[in-house]
């Protein structure tokens, strides 16, 4: 039966329940969609720029220690081919200085001669090992180090992970 009136000799057709109901629907089923969508975007837009900052200050901390380490005289920590929570070394100009993995469960690298702190309180490291190698009397020492983390402030769902390793080997010896 169709729903027609007259009027002054024209005929209109309106809209049923159901198909209000049904457009309504397929509009809703369309907001949740682009909403979802857009909810996941910016999940992964805070998932890459977590991982962007864990990466920015593993190697930030890398890079000096690397240069450090590299134009040091002398390593002056145990160098037995195992891996240490810290390195020690003496400058070429006599002075000393060292690098420690600290803090236990929210463990960080800092200037172990200052005590300064190296990498943000907003990144936790879940690897922080320095392993020395001495090739011989004439040989300079390789130093290997890996720092692995996490961002501390990110949600579960926006966990980040990176891995920084280095190989050095000193210049002078």
């Amino acid at each position: 039966m169709k729903n027609t009136h007259t009027t002054k000799g024209k005929n209109l057709h309106g809209f049923s329940i159901i198909e209000m109901l049904v457009v309504m629907f397929l509009f809703a089923l369309l907001a949740f969609i682009v909403t979802q969508s857009t909810l996941q975007s910016f999940r992964g837009t805070r998932k890459v720029d977590a991982s962007s900052r864990v990466r920015d200050n593993l190697d930030f901390a890398a890079s000096l220690v690397e240069r450090n380490v590299r134009n040091a005289k002398l390593i002056t920590s145990a160098c037995d081919g195992a891996s240490h929570a810290s390195i020690s070394y003496t400058t070429q100009t006599g002075t000393t200085g060292s690098y420690t993995c600290s803090g236990g469960a929210n463990q960080y690298l800092s200037d172990g001669t200052s005590g300064a702190r190296i990498t943000s309180s907003d990144i936790n490291l879940t690897t922080c090992t320095f392993t020395c190698t001495s090739n011989g009397v004439y040989n300079p020492p390789i130093i290997d180090f890996v720092f692995a983390g996490t961002a501390a402030n990110a949600a579960a769902t926006d966990t980040s992970f990176a891995t920084i390793s280095r190989r050095v080997i000193l210049r002078v010896y």
